[in-house]
């Protein structure tokens, strides 16, 4: 994504592996909005850890 100039992303949408939406970013209204948004989905995917214990 950092590579290609794009200039409208209505939202991302992340889904379970049956189609069920999990979540959805905003309306971005900047760059920085779209990879903000992108990275707390990402965030949300990824499997928490228990760090010393």
């Amino acid at each position: 994504m950092m590579h290609y100039d794009i200039n409208y992303v209505p939202c991302f949408v992340l889904l379970d592996k049956y189609g069920k939406a999990l979540a959805k970013t905003g309306v971005p209204h900047s760059r920085l909005h779209v990879i903000t948004g992108l990275h707390r989905l990402l965030q949300m995917k990824q499997p928490s850890t228990k760090m010393g214990k």
